[in-house]
């Protein structure tokens, strides 16, 4: 009774996982963070105008040239944050970035043949290994 109620817990969290799987992002979604993220930046150089201004009269230089390092290194860390968020959308379509489940598969497979006593267990997989694998 026990296993059977394991099973149908495997059971459910598998069709779980695979109704999370088939859910497509909204593409509004990708559309609007894009609107977003280039009002921002077309917009965040002239928010800094006043303070790098009020700065360089306070220090006796012209700084106000900072203004374009700082908005590409603002815009940068941004884009890199909107890429994560697009690599990570879909966790098991075998991309580097992706789960490594064939990778904790064979770790579930090496507990599961040492807790029945078998001498035929597969060897763990190095780093490099695993990005072959997926």
């Amino acid at each position: 009774m026990s296993l059977w109620g394991s099973i149908k817990e495997l059971a459910d969290l598998q069709g779980k996982a695979e109704r999370i799987k088939k859910t497509p992002f909204p593409k509004y979604y990708e559309l609007y963070v894009n609107v977003f993220f280039y009002a921002f930046i077309t917009l965040f150089p002239f928010s800094l105008v006043g303070k790098f201004g009020e700065l360089s009269h306070n220090i006796g230089s012209n700084i106000t040239w900072l203004i374009i390092p700082v908005t590409i290194l603002v815009g940068f860390v941004f884009a890199a944050i909107d890429k994560s968020g697009s690599e990570t959308e879909d966790p098991f379509e075998n991309k580097i970035s992706d789960t490594p489940m064939t990778a904790i598969c064979i770790v579930i497979e090496r507990d599961l043949r040492q807790m029945l006593g078998e001498t035929e267990i597969p060897e763990n997989l190095s780093p490099n290994e695993i990005g072959v694998i997926m």
